[in-house]
């Protein structure tokens, strides 16, 4: 079962409980909804003992504090034996509320790769139960994701790794760490695809059903389905058809950095790619930055780390792709200029 982020709240509070108290297998996978969370779904659906099978909850980067909270606070927790925590970063609260849960002892396991957000890792090897968090920026010398952290993780013997399976692995990693613009190649063009795909679908379920679907039907060869090529196609159309004007760009000077603020509009769900194009076409800026959704992106080009530099409004990320909220955003904003 796999409960998104539109299933969490209601008038009532988290529907949330309701899947808990229900956990068929007693392993709940709690990530992130981008390519890189979804990603971590598909790859436990490949690798794990069939008896060990998952419950899913996907959610955005603001409710899924609110998600951990709860999970930590409810009775149901006891019912859990793994939760697998992916491509979400852990504060200060989310480690009180787990740790003085009813979780089993060593039963919380944590992958990710944005080093800049989570609390000490004293502190989650501790809530780890010794077995220590999985959070690594970079494997085998290259900068990874946390889909490719999670899957070499646990492979199981039971299952194996099926060459469809590594290359779809690999494509999350190359979309996810901005590498497929660099190494150019069939599996960069196939990670281009799979994440257009995945945003033109907008469907958590129907786009895992897809690619399990086509990693069990072909175990030597990753082939992205016909629905998702449709969605890439027409998704790559929007990005060539999206033409920004001077009146959708605001340059500005922010911390002594020179900076653009894109206004996409509905386009927003590109904004990776516009954001790169931006780069590209104005050398100059330190990065540039848009809204999305609740969320603020930051982009850059390599002169400033932007994960670093985005902890001052309690966000995080990778040098060069980095977010916080807005709320944080304007905080930051309204302390400056008190």
């Amino acid at each position: 079962m796999i409960t998104t982020d539109v299933d969490l709240v209601d008038d009532k509070g988290f529907s949330f409980y309701d899947m808990l108290n229900a956990v068929k297998y007693h392993t709940v996978h709690v990530t992130h909804n981008d390519l890189d969370g979804v990603g971590c779904i598909v790859a436990n659906r490949m690798i794990s003992d069939v008896n060990d099978v998952a419950d899913y909850v996907v959610c955005d980067s603001k409710n899924y504090e609110n998600v951990l909270f709860a999970l930590g606070a409810s009775t149901y927790a006891r019912n859990i034996r793994r939760l697998y925590i992916t491509d979400l970063p852990l504060k200060e609260q989310c480690i009180r509320a787990l740790k003085f849960s009813s979780l089993p002892s060593g039963s919380i396991y944590i992958y990710d790769h944005h080093e800049t957000k989570h609390e000490t890792r004293a502190d989650l090897i501790k809530l780890t139960g010794g077995h220590g968090p999985t959070i690594k920026s970079e494997l085998l010398g290259k900068a990874t994701c946390a889909t490719e952290l999670f899957y070499y993780a646990n492979l199981s013997p039971s299952r194996g790794a099926s060459d469809a399976t590594r290359e779809f692995v690999t494509a999350v990693t190359l979309h996810d760490t901005f590498r497929w613009k660099t190494e150019p190649g069939l599996l960069s063009d196939l990670a281009y695809k799979l994440n257009l795909g995945f945003i033109g679908l907008n469907d958590t379920k129907r786009f895992v059903d897809l690619v399990v679907g086509a990693l069990c039907d072909n175990i030597n060869k990753f082939e992205l389905p016909d629905e998702l090529i449709g969605m890439a196609s027409r998704e790559d159309a929007n990005i060539k058809r999206f033409t920004l004007s001077d009146d959708m760009l605001y340059r500005h000077n922010f911390d002594g950095y020179k900076c653009i603020l894109i206004d996409m509009g509905k386009y927003a769900r590109l904004g990776s790619y516009i954001a790169s194009d931006v780069l590209e076409a104005n050398p100059d800026v330190d990065f540039v930055l848009y809204t999305q959704g609740e969320n603020v992106q930051f982009r850059g080009h390599g002169k400033i780390d932007l994960g670093e530099y985005i902890r001052r409004f309690n966000g995080g990320g990778h040098f060069n792709a980095a977010g916080c909220s807005i709320e944080g955003f304007k905080d930051y904003i309204a302390r400056k200029t008190a």
